[in-house]
């Protein structure tokens, strides 16, 4: 079944594609959204319980990541520093518990006020709610004749004269069928391309009492898991923390994760403290529209930035735009920005030029 055509069609609403989208409403192009999730958001995933809020994605930035600032400045979003505590926890191998004094930070580490999704939200009530369209999984993509004839999992069909995907660069040349094929050099660079957080386990919970609070404590490192790193993620309604379990546990189902999560609290903080927690996690290995298995061995950050990514493809008519391709900080959230900043100055130069010709 043929849908709607629009000039430009943009693939993922998570923070490169609702930027996108934004900056070129700002313009006064709406361009249409296709996501394959049932929300917005992509990896900024934020929950909520009566008020606390615990992201189980995308979270930190910092100083340095102007393009984001920017924009929370542009939106008036508020940024929050992160509080490390004055004392920290360190985790033996052995079980054994260090507490130590936190020493300064090098730098200021900050999370978006209200959430991360704060920002997705904000995105989301500039745009007209018929621009984004989810439970969208796009299989087929074809080019010809100078237009794209984009292909659902439902069967449903787009077209449009322009394409930009912000998807994991390995995740759209492994999950999408091209016609014309995409270039080899491409094809071969993009299933090599790290996909930042693919492999993260994000793990946190939501407490009564703000029982390490209480004692100073904001931190804690492990060596022997399942829990390595760990951070108070309270806020004035509640209390919360939130870090990282290692990746070695992601083979085992999500009630012995939470286990074994449970019996490391209980060892650094006591039962009584952690009875009443209510514990939340994410796996994005898990996540299809997010992760997907490399060919090969792939290192962090592998051929995130790589200038290949960058290139137009099908006469100038297809961009890519996700996080991983960004110049400056490919991966984080300030890429994803950049990114979509980028090929949005772009268009928009293009498409005002060719209506005052």
């Amino acid at each position: 079944m043929e849908k709607q055509s629009r000039e430009i069609i943009i693939l993922g609403a998570g923070l490169a594609g609702l930027t996108l989208a934004y900056q070129l409403k700002k313009s006064g192009i709406d361009a249409l959204v296709l996501e394959a999730r049932d929300r917005i958001g992509g990896r900024i995933h934020t929950i909520e319980n009566g008020g606390t809020t615990l992201e189980l994605g995308a979270t930190w930035f910092a100083d340095k990541h102007v393009n984001l600032i920017n924009l929370l400045i542009e939106l008036g979003i508020e940024k929050i520093e992160q509080a490390y505590g004055k004392y920290g926890i360190y985790e033996l191998a052995d079980g054994e518990k260090q507490l130590f004094e936190m020493p300064p930070q090098p730098e200021a580490t900050y999370r978006v006020k209200g959430g991360t999704s704060t920002l997705i939200n904000a995105f989301f009530k500039t745009l007209d709610s018929a621009q984004i369209q989810l439970d969208q999984i796009v299989r087929e993509v074809n080019y010809q004749g100078g237009l794209f004839r984009i292909q659902t999992e439902k069967k449903e069909q787009y077209l449009s004269q322009y394409l930009i995907s912000t998807l994991p660069p390995t995740l759209m040349v492994n999950s999408i069928v091209f016609s014309p094929n995409l270039p080899d050099s491409l094809t071969s660079i993009a299933r090599q391309t790290h996909t930042w957080m693919g492999e993260s386990l994000k793990v946190g919970f939501f407490s009564p009492t703000p029982f390490w609070l209480e004692k100073g404590i904001g931190t804690f490192y492990s060596q022997k898991g399942p829990l390595t790193e760990f951070y108070d993620h309270s806020n004035e309604y509640g209390f919360a923390m939130k870090g990282f379990m290692h990746d070695g546990f992601v083979t085992l189902p999500k009630a012995e994760r939470e286990k074994a999560v449970r019996a490391q609290l209980t060892n650094i903080f006591g039962e009584d403290n952690c009875s009443e927690i209510t514990y939340q996690e994410e796996a994005w290995r898990d996540q299809k529209f997010t992760h997907t298995n490399y060919k090969q061995p792939v290192a962090p950050h592998q051929n995130n930035g790589n200038t290949l990514l960058r290139e137009p493809l099908f006469n100038g008519q297809m961009f890519m735009a996700g996080s991983e391709v960004a110049p400056s900080f490919p991966g984080y959230m300030d890429g994803a920005v950049e990114a979509a900043g980028l090929v949005a100055n772009e268009l928009i130069l293009e498409l005002t030029s060719s209506t005052k010709a």
